[in-house]
This record gives structure tokens, sequence and C-alpha cells, in this order.
């Protein structure tokens, strides 16, 4: 399940069946045919699907996503409903743009996405309980988002899982300091006015 900034809500669907393939097979995947403002799609080369069936949920299987999105903000992707896994089968977003993969069956995975269509950020993993563990900063994720908000002239914080947040630094791409706020903090939505501030890198 994929929910949009702008409150659009796609549930994308796929699973495993021996005759399937990881090509366009006739009879089990499903195109997308609508035109939606804002949308979740698995890709198949040109194709965007919200059905898709595969031979296996292996180490090695990976399943492109593609986003749609009209409006900056925030975007929660969800397991609505599972049938026939292996409780030792994890199911990871890999968030190639944060170089994050997050565990969906421990809990839903919310970013900031920004406006267009992002084809080649976001993909689903798998991994079995014995196969190889990747490197456990990849693995943990302590969903802290930190962005620039315009409208609102503010830093903006997002700490769903309440970690304690001691001090907030801004930098120039010099290394000079612009900001610094000293917030000791465990609230899961932080807004940091920074008024003034010129365009640039920070």
């Amino acid at each position: 399940m994929f929910d949009s900034p702008d409150g659009y809500h796609r549930q994308l669907l796929v699973g495993v069946d021996e005759r399937a393939s990881n090509n366009f097979d006739l009879g089990f995947d499903g195109p997308l045919i609508e035109d939606n403002n804002e949308d979740l799609f698995w890709t198949l080369g040109n194709s965007k699907l919200i059905i898709q069936a595969v031979d296996n949920f292996g180490d090695d299987q990976i399943l492109p996503l593609g986003a749609k999105i009209s409006k900056d903000g925030l975007a929660t992707f969800k397991i609505d409903g599972l049938e026939n896994i292996d409780n030792g089968l994890d199911i990871l977003l890999h968030d190639k743009e944060l170089n994050v993969y997050h565990d969906l069956k421990e809990a839903n995975y919310e970013t900031f996405v920004s406006t267009g269509e992002h084809l080649n950020r976001f993909e689903l993993t798998f991994r079995s309980s014995s196969s190889q563990l990747l490197d456990e900063e990849e693995i943990i994720q302590e969903n802290l988002q930190v962005y620039f908000s315009n409208e609102k002239e503010s830093i903006i914080v997002l700490n769903p899982t309440l970690k304690n947040i001691e001090t907030i630094d801004l930098y120039n791409i010099l290394g000079q300091s612009i900001f610094s706020f000293d917030i000791k903090s465990q609230e899961n939505y932080i807004e940091l006015k920074t008024k003034y501030i010129k365009t640039g890198t920070y």
C-alpha cells in the first residue's frame, strides 16, 4: 500500500507462481491503465504494472517501483496484507537515494518525496533469515528525515521513532556554520525557523 503526499492510495499486488517469470507474463501481470496525479507502480522495462507475478522471492529478487508525485511531501509504504509468506522472509524496501533498506514487516516506511517521477529510487527486495545479513547500518532504519521547506522557511525534522535529538546544525557547502539549534527533543515533528537564508547548498 502506498499513501502519497496529496492523499492518493494505491494497492499493489505481487505473487509467486512457478509458471511466471521476471518478464511480462500474460494472464499474471496487470498493467496500470489509470493516469492519476500521484501513483505507485511496478516498473518492468517501459511498462507500469499494478499486479506482478514472479517465480521466486529469493535473496537475488529485485522488484523496481516507480512513483509519480504531484506535490512535495511525505509518502508512506506499508504492507497491507500477506498470504503464504514464510515467517523467515524479510521484505525490504530499498530507498536507493538514501541508501536505506527498511523491513516493511517490522514497520511502515515514511519518507519525503519531491514532485516528479521517481523511476529509479525505490525497489522491493527479499532476504531469508538463513542468508548472510546485509551490513547492520543498512538494515537498521532510524526513520529520521530532515528537509528544508521553502513554504515554511524552516528545517523540518521527522522523527517517527522518537529518537533523542540533542542538536541540529546547518552548514553551507564551505563547511561554515549557518545555524545551530540546541533542541533536546524526542518529538516526532520538529520545525526550525531559518528566515532570510540565502539560496544555496547546505
